[in-house]
């Protein structure tokens, strides 16, 4: 297909849709604010370490998320759209398990042995399943109509290794509102938990997920841009 016709194919997909679908515009933005986020992340009041470069990956790989999602629109039916919906959905199998990881580095005490010997396997296990079904064993189709335009996968049901995750994570982010009084850690992964499991299946779910990943993001890099507060507070002590 030469590079006019491709053209022409996008814009009458554009325009002549059977079926209504919600707009893929938004998601261009909310990489921008992730790229911005990213950018915000190289301040002075940032301290360095793993947990910094942890929510720096994290925002770099929901950036590209939102990207391919955005692009969906124009390219669904070109041969590098595929390549990019698989790269989106490695990054999501690789990525987020890393979650449960940085939960045991919120703020507050060192945890305890056994929190980092449950910690460890669950994310590894996480981790291993998310790369068999996203990444080995992905097949992909066309969202349904009414949806936002993209590539998804034909596996039905949640995303078993990211829910597994965001639970670990709300009781490490409940520990440091426990032991540091610091709860919004806590409140942005309970937010995205609650408005995924609200919405999942739904047309809503892809652009609410975002805006929950939006805030839950804001309030991450709120909470490590406290840490050098916490670590002096500690030391104090």
């Amino acid at each position: 297909m030469s590079a006019e016709e491709y053209i022409s194919a996008a814009l009458h997909r554009l325009i002549k849709r059977k079926e209504p679908e919600l707009s893929s515009d938004g998601f261009f933005l909310f990489a921008a604010l992730h790229m911005l986020m990213l950018a915000l992340t190289f301040g002075a009041r940032f301290a360095p370490g793993w947990p910094l470069a942890f929510l720096r990956v994290l925002l770099l790989s929901l950036a590209t998320d939102n990207t391919v999602v955005a692009l969906g629109a124009v390219s669904l039916e070109a041969p590098w759209y595929e390549l990019l919906t698989r790269l989106r959905y490695a990054l999501h199998a690789l990525v987020l398990p890393g979650l449960s990881l940085y939960g045991l580095a919120l703020p507050g005490p060192q945890k305890p042995a056994i929190w980092r010997a449950v910690v460890w396997p669950l994310a590894l296990g996480c981790l291993l399943y998310g790369a068999w079904h996203e990444i080995v064993e992905l097949v992909l189709q066309p969202a349904g109509a009414g949806q936002v335009p993209r590539l998804v996968s034909t596996q039905p049901g949640p995303p078993w290794a990211t829910v597994v995750g965001n639970l670990v994570f709300l009781v490490l982010s409940g520990a440091c509102w426990y032991r540091r009084g610091w709860p919004w850690a806590f409140v942005g992964g309970l937010v995205i938990l609650l408005v995924n499991g609200a919405l999942a299946g739904s047309a809503l779910a892809l652009p609410a997920g975002a805006l929950a990943e939006l805030q839950f993001l804001l309030l991450l890099l709120w909470t490590e841009s406290r840490r050098p507060f916490f670590t002096q507070h500690a030391l104090s002590r």
